[in-house]
């Protein structure tokens, strides 16, 4: 055998060690991150200026965040983005416009789409590209409801070519992530039952016409997005609020015309099916209350003013919502809700209702201590305090999706038995780890937050307080750089039983904050970076 064979079979052997030692490794070895919600965008514009509605302007950052990943790791890093990782819903083009609403781009509008993506964010993708060729590192790209594109072939063969590290970068074409030892769960989120972003049919999010594959348009993108579109050149922070949606009722407070009469009840009920449930202390009561039964026929005979009343009274939505209820422009078929999702509106007004009287600062969607909501009707027999445990729509809302997950992984002859972290973006707004119901211990729920900069309402209400400014100016004058530099993860150490999930916050230069228990601490765990608002 000559030399140049045997230094070819050596290491030949070598790989296949390589890769056999990749597949025998034992999960506990593994370090995971978990991020979601980049929404790599459309760029500059040619003077060079970003463009309004590009939301990643972080390159710097983002690649010293990587370079302590990987170091944190060891180069034995499992990095899940969870989804919208590519912002495929906006374009800096006329395109992917369809007769049908429900239609949106074809596989080669999506794959142009993406395309412009890697031309504009080349260094980002070729920072995560270094860190997947690393050690073992490995990218993971869990589709998303702004980038399902993914899940077409050729798009998804594209995006992992774009990162030059063969082998190393996948596309969860499930729809998940499953860790190898079966104990972490991740999905982007927005298929949560009810979700107004959620599709038909999911991990197939296509609908064809006339021969031809088009991604679906959720109703979710067919209410926001259209809004977002237009009012974003004008207002540049107006989606960099945690949660996503909360920045269009800033808008309604900031100028309310740029709101069509006819976008009033369809944003109102998109708000009403996007609960944020986080933002209470679900711990509260121990388990000693039960849930009330709600006189359900007696809330549907209250018509459209059950919707309205499901606002706060000083939320920045309700002048508009009001005014379109007193000049006869809301309408409420009682048949349009289901029982769960009345339910769950009951449920949601409750608590903040008592959130509100118990004046709770921990809330960072409803910053402000207000008039109280008043609740629905209960049944007689359920009045009173023994009947106070609000949380019961949250918790069905997780038991049914795992439900879900369980049935999904069983078609995938895959275990849901092991899972320990659930593990979700979508809402860019973090949440500490929760048991998935108030009677498990196990699979505990988390949220990463978005790797963006973001602001919650709390924190827009003091920037508003301090600098005396209105909706408006607030959204007119704070840009995406002003906001604080504070990157929202899941992190998980490697582990030997269970793995043990915690939020943590990427600020940049070395320093990481922790998530904290109020509003008044994401100060603390975003400060040090940014401008006015840091």
């Amino acid at each position: 055998m000559t030399r140049a064979r045997r230094l070819s079979v050596v290491m030949v052997i070598t790989m296949l060690a390589s890769f056999s030692a990749l597949e025998s490794q034992a999960p506990a070895s593994r370090f995971v991150v978990i991020a979601s919600d980049l929404h790599l965008g459309v760029g500059r514009s040619a003077n060079g200026d970003w463009l309004p509605i590009e939301d990643f302007r972080w390159q710097e950052e983002f690649a010293a965040f990587l370079r302590a990943i990987d170091e944190a790791g060891k180069g034995t890093t499992d990095l899940v983005l969870n989804g919208d990782t590519f912002e495929l819903w906006q374009s800096s083009t006329n395109d992917c416009r369809h007769r049908d609403a429900r239609l949106g781009c074809t596989e080669k509008e999506a794959l142009d789409r993406l395309n412009r993506v890697i031309t504009a964010h080349a260094a980002d993708l070729s920072a995560l590209g270094t860190f997947a060729r690393s050690g073992t590192n490995r990218v993971i790209l869990v589709p998303g409801d702004h980038d399902a594109a993914l899940l077409l072939p050729s798009v998804g063969a594209r995006a992992t070519a774009a990162f030059n590290a063969p082998g190393r970068v996948e596309v969860a074409a499930r729809g998940y992530w499953l860790s190898a030892d079966g104990a972490v769960y991740a999905e982007h989120g927005h298929q949560l039952p009810g979700d107004p972003y959620a599709f038909t049919s999911w991990p197939e999010p296509l609908v064809r016409v006339d021969g031809t594959l088009h991604v679906e348009r959720s109703t979710g993108e067919r209410v926001a997005q259209v809004v977002y579109n237009d009012v974003e050149s004008r207002f540049p922070i107006v989606d960099n609020l945690a949660q996503e949606g909360a920045g269009l009722k800033y808008v309604a407070g900031a100028d309310p015309a740029s709101l069509s009469a006819d976008a009033i009840q369809p944003l109102l009920m998109f708000f009403l099916a996007r609960p944020t449930w986080q933002q209470f202390r679900l711990e509260l009561d121990g388990g000693d209350v039960q849930p009330p039964e709600w006189d359900l026929d007696a809330a549907r005979r209250s018509g459209p003013s059950l919707l309205v009343e499901s606002l706060l009274p000083d939320d920045r939505f309700r002048p508009a919502v009001d005014s379109a209820l007193k000049e006869g422009r809301l309408s409420f078929e009682p048949s349009t809700l289901t029982d769960a999702q009345l339910i769950a509106i009951c449920d949601y007004r409750a608590a903040l209702r008592r959130s509100r009287r118990r004046l709770e600062r921990s809330m960072t969607q409803a910053p402000t201590t207000g008039r109280a909501p008043s609740e629905c009707p209960r049944t007689p027999e359920t009045r009173g305090s023994a009947f106070d445990y609000f949380w019961r729509s949250r918790d069905n809302l997780m038991v049914n999706r795992f439900d879900q997950v369980r049935s999904a992984l069983t078609a995938d002859m895959r275990s849901a038995q092991s899972i320990k972290v659930v593990a979700f973006g979508h809402t860019h707004l973090a949440a500490a780890p929760a048991p998935l119901a108030r009677s498990s211990t196990t699979p505990v729920v988390l949220n990463s937050g978005a790797w963006q900069r973001t602001l919650t309402p709390f924190q827009i209400e003091g920037v508003m307080q301090d600098r005396g400014w209105t909706e408006g100016e607030v959204l007119r004058q704070l840009r995406p750089e002003d906001l604080p530099v504070c990157y929202g993860v899941i992190w998980i150490e490697p582990y030997e039983g269970d793995p043990k999930p915690r939020v943590r916050f990427w600020r940049a230069e070395g320093r990481w904050g922790t998530l904290p228990r109020d509003a008044a601490g994401i100060s603390t765990a975003c400060g040090g970076g940014g401008g006015p608002a840091a």
